[in-house]
Parts: structure tokens; C-alpha cells; sequence
């Protein structure tokens, strides 16, 4: 597979991040538009350190031996894509602005920018 070493400390970057997360929730006042950002901030960080161990080994299992370049940073980027979607989702509906054309729009910007940087690192 790949060195453990990224995996480990994307893991535990992960714990603070998702402990941030749980106090901003359970003790700041939603009123102050500070704590939303940092609950925001907190929510991309937890989400894009959890996610990158799990895409690197969705990506070492379904990737055929001769595609599979064991990059650590290509994981990183689509986890940390997802993250931006859920925290722009987020932040869309506490603005109340969520629906299912800005999210279906949101999602093709999302895969169209990973599509594109796919092919430039190609």
C-alpha cells in the first residue's frame, strides 16, 4: 500500500478537528457569526481529515496496479472537494438558501474541477 505515516497523522488531525466540532455544537451561541464559521471551518476540517484514509483505500482497492501511483495528495484533494461540499451545503442552508438545483449545480462544479485536474496532472 502506502507509507502510514499520512494516514496516521490525517487521523490525528482528525480528532481535535472533530472534538472542535462537538464543542462549537454543544456550547457556542449560533447568534454570533463567528461561532458559524468556526463551526464551518471545524465541519471542512473534520470531514477532509477523516475522508482521506478512507478515499486512499477506496482508491488502492478498486485501482488496477498500473493506475494506482500510491499519491497521498490525490486523496486529499477529493476528500477535501466532498468536505467543500458539505460545509458549502451548510452554509447554504443557514442562509436558507439550499435546494436541489444549488446543490445539483454545486456538485457538477465540484466533479467538473476534479475532472480538470485529473487530466492536468496526466
Amino acid at each position: 500500500m502506502t507509507s502510514r505515516r499520512p494516514l496516521l497523522i490525517s487521523l490525528a488531525l482528525a480528532l481535535p478537528s472533530w472534538a472542535g466540532l462537538a464543542y462549537i455544537i454543544a456550547y457556542a451561541d449560533p447568534l454570533v457569526a463567528t461561532n458559524r464559521f468556526l463551526l464551518l471551518a471545524f465541519l471542512f476540517f473534520s470531514l477532509a481529515f477523516s475522508l482521506t484514509p478512507l478515499f486512499h483505500l477506496l482508491e488502492y482497492r478498486l485501482a488496477n496496479s498500473g493506475s494506482y501511483r500510491d499519491d497521498i495528495f490525490r486523496s486529499a484533494r477529493r476528500s477535501g472537494l466532498l468536505a467543500l461540499f458539505f460545509v458549502l451545503c451548510a452554509w447554504m442552508k443557514m442562509s436558507q438558501a439550499l435546494n436541489w438545483t444549488n446543490a445539483f449545480l454545486l456538485v457538477a462544479a465540484l466533479v467538473l474541477a476534479e475532472i480538470f485536474m485529473v487530466l492536468r496532472s496526466a
